[in-house]
């Protein structure tokens, strides 16, 4: 059997190698500065140079800012039933499912069209993130601000209590008798439960679900007394295994990427500039050549050992991949949609280790990449073919707006794209 063939035979629904046929933003993918998705987020956001704003839609109600009234966007956070943008002036716009009171505000139900963040009061931010449930962003200041669903202590404000919600933006803070802020951060990333961020000094901070490792204090399960167990509500300093023992994680090119239950990191080892990843890895998708949960950092591999010149990281809901210094991308973790980019892998067979990610001729490595964006199942990226003069999007994986898995990239645009409105601040 074809091995590209073979790779399609056990994938459920739709497998296409090749599509039929590859729609366009505006006709072209001129202007494309910046992809957007989420580990637990089915689909995928583009950022255009006029700071347009053009989203895929699978159908959902709710899940996209199809009217963000004129403000100029820089960031976007999608999650399975809301997202958040960050805008140019520094607030804060959520649309979608306001359940848990996630969107920042006393709204009931549904808001397809964006609010501001706790009205006017919170601005100057610059970074915010979105998990399964709750919210958070990092402020000018360097402090972080959390909101929504605190059941597993992921809004890192013991106060709050277990099990509790709120739509009002509440600090970080240690649970240590000080109530100390937690500040000097410059970047934050969230997953199902848990949350994490990056200080200034490249040393991370994790709180939330510690069930399989999530927050990288080398514990897990139920290492609390009851009634909390493994339920964290202050920050956890992330952690490695250094020759003389447990020490803390330093990373490197600010970047951090939670997945559903599981973390990657660019690590500041040079000029060897591997990756560090911990929490679950059932699916292999920490890329250590094993199963086993981790507690504590640990190397990530591909085919010729420990990653190297890694230079982005994007991690999914049960998998992740890596944008090496030659443009090319490496994947691993869970396969059962053609996540990991090759048709030498069948779907549904699981990669724990990273695989090289192949052009649409299933010959050679995908190259000229500079940006990733994993999304719950899927995968696209933003690369800069030899002598072009505008950038190409290629998605592999599911595609929710066809129901369709691909094992190979795919010349994509934003499938019946919504345009939100310029945001220029009015």
């Amino acid at each position: 059997m074809n091995k590209l063939i073979a790779a399609c035979a056990t994938a459920l629904g739709a497998c296409h190698l090749i599509p039929t046929s590859a729609l366009a933003v505006g006709g072209a993918h001129s202007g494309v500065v910046q992809i957007f998705a989420g580990p637990l987020a089915s689909q995928t956001c583009v950022l255009m140079s006029d700071a347009r704003l053009a989203c895929t839609h699978n159908g959902s109600v709710g899940l996209f800012p199809f009217d963000i009234a004129g403000k100029d966007v820089t960031k976007v956070a999608i999650s399975e039933e809301f997202g958040c943008a960050l805008a140019a002036d520094s607030r804060v716009f959520c649309w979608g499912d306001n359940s848990n009171g996630k969107l920042g505000t006393s709204a009931s139900h549904e808001k397809p069209e964006p609010v501001q963040l706790s009205g006017a009061d919170f601005d100057n931010a610059v970074d915010i993130a979105v998990g399964y449930n709750h919210a958070c962003a990092i402020r000018a200041d360097g402090t972080a601000w959390c909101w929504g669903y605190n059941g597993f202590g992921q809004l890192g404000s013991y106060k709050l209590g277990l099990e509790s919600s709120t739509n009002v933006p509440t600090q970080v803070i240690l649970h240590d008798g000080s109530d100390t802020a937690l500040t000097n951060l410059k970047a934050i990333s969230a997953g199902s439960n848990h949350t994490c961020a990056l200080f200034a000094d490249n040393s991370g901070a994790c709180w939330g679900d510690d069930y399989v490792g999530e927050l990288a204090n080398g514990k897990t399960g139920f290492s609390l007394p009851a009634p909390d167990y493994y339920r964290y509500d202050s920050p956890q300093t992330t952690l490695v295994l250094g020759a003389s023992g447990l020490e803390a994680l330093i990373m490197g090119g600010g970047a951090i990427s939670v997945g559903g239950s599981h973390t990657c990191s660019l690590i500041s080892d040079s000029p060897k500039r591997s990756i560090g990843c911990w929490g679950r890895n059932g699916a292999g998708q920490l890329g250590t050549g094993d199963t086993a949960d981790k507690s504590s950092a640990y190397s990530a591999f591909d085919e010729r050992g420990k990653i190297r010149d890694a230079i982005g990281i994007s991690s999914g809901e049960n998998f992740t991949c890596a944008i090496v210094q030659d443009g090319t991308v490496r994947c691993w973790g869970n396969n059962g949609n053609g996540q990991i980019g090759s048709p030498l892998v069948r779907i549904g067979d699981n990669q724990v280790a990273g695989t090289p990610v192949l052009d649409q001729t299933g010959i050679k490595n995908l190259d000229n990449v500079v940006e990733i964006a994993a999304a719950e199942n899927g995968v696209c990226a933003r690369r800069r073919p030899d002598g072009a003069t505008v950038d190409q999007i290629v998605c592999w994986g599911y595609d929710p707006a066809t129901y369709t898995s691909y094992i190979l990239p795919i010349t994509k645009s934003i499938d019946s794209p919504v345009f939100t409105d310029n945001f220029d601040g009015n």
